[in-house]
């Protein structure tokens, strides 16, 4: 079993907490670019930038 401090330091990065939210938000498999520009825009406060390396893959 996963310790609680192994947890909480996973969801100490503001970078998964953004994707786990997002993920949270959406019904069904989500394109990795698409978690990924949306954790970007909220980073940067809404400002578009591009992601080098986009994927294809999808999360469930």
């Amino acid at each position: 079993m996963v310790s609680l401090d192994r947890i909480f330091d996973l969801l100490s990065n503001e970078r998964r907490r953004y994707a786990l939210y997002y993920l949270d938000q959406k019904d069904g498999p989500v394109p990795v670019d698409e978690v990924a520009e949306q954790g970007t825009e909220w980073e940067t406060e809404g400002a578009p930038s591009s992601i080098p390396g986009e994927s294809s893959t999808v999360l469930n």
